[in-house]
């Protein structure tokens, strides 16, 4: 079985290397179309391009909040049934969502400082993207990776006491709400220093750093992936103070939240 990519049509002997490399450029389509399929540019052109909309926030919740099946399931659902929805360039639009997707799982890696020796770097996941024999085989790295990163996020939580497990879980899921480790420590019965001492310690920072870090990762999400205000995504993440939102989310990326945005849109 063989795949056939047709390049644009020709009449002078020099236009040959283009109509070739057109021709080469149609094999990413062998992972839409299959073995035993033929392809052309005009049928390329002749369908509309849409990007496939990715909610990289989404994903990244259900990755921080460890629920595995939702995490598959919304990589069964952005491969697969939306790949299927497309029409044009599809090959381009699956691309393009798989490098999101790739450098989302990097960057959650990154962020929470994952053991690097378990995972393919993102060179690597991207490699085994791009030579994939077809859409199962993106969809199978992608849950493989999700899957890896969150039974390593569940080790690590196997390494904190019981009190501290429920702090970080409190935190990941009311962020918005006045917190302080004072008033933690009144509802579990404890010193607030020595809380402190023992969240610094397991956790490697303070209860108010990690807060802020918790913030500051949403906050940057809502800015490259939605066109929200910045004062509406300050109080989103718990910052009425929108001036103060800034200096934190300078002191935590080294740039501001409007110089982020504008990074965005270059």
């Amino acid at each position: 079985m063989t795949f056939i990519g047709v390049g644009t049509s020709f009449q002078k002997i020099q236009q040959l290397p283009e109509a070739y490399r057109n021709a080469i450029k149609l094999q990413k389509y062998l992972i839409i179309e299959g073995y035993g399929s033929c392809i052309s540019q005009r049928q390329i052109q002749a369908g509309r391009t849409e990007d496939i909309q990715m909610d990289e926030a989404r994903l990244r919740k259900y990755i921080l909040r460890k629920e595995k099946e939702a995490a598959m399931g919304y990589i069964e659902e952005l491969f697969i049934n939306n790949v299927q929805s497309q029409k044009g360039d599809i090959a381009g639009a699956l691309y393009r969502a798989a490098v999101k997707t790739a450098m989302l799982l990097q960057d959650v890696k990154k962020e929470y400082k994952l053991e690097s020796g378990r995972f393919r770097d993102l060179e690597e996941l991207i490699e085994t993207i791009f030579s994939a024999d077809d859409i199962l085989g993106i969809k199978t790295a992608f849950i493989s990776e999700a899957v890896e990163i969150i039974e390593c996020m569940h080790e690590e939580d196997s390494q904190y006491t019981p009190v501290i497990r429920q702090i970080i879980s409190e935190v990941q899921q009311n962020y918005k709400e006045d917190m302080n480790l004072k008033t933690l420590a009144y509802k579990y019965h404890m010193n607030a220093s020595y809380l402190g001492q023992i969240f610094q310690k397991e956790v490697g920072c303070s209860f108010a750093q990690y807060l802020s870090n918790t913030k500051n990762g949403i906050a940057k999400d809502l800015i490259l992936n939605t066109n929200m205000k910045i004062n509406d995504i300050a109080r989103q993440v718990g910052y009425p103070d929108t001036s103060y939102f800034y200096r934190k989310f300078k002191q935590c990326y080294g740039v501001s939240p409007a110089s982020l945005r504008e990074m965005k849109k270059y």
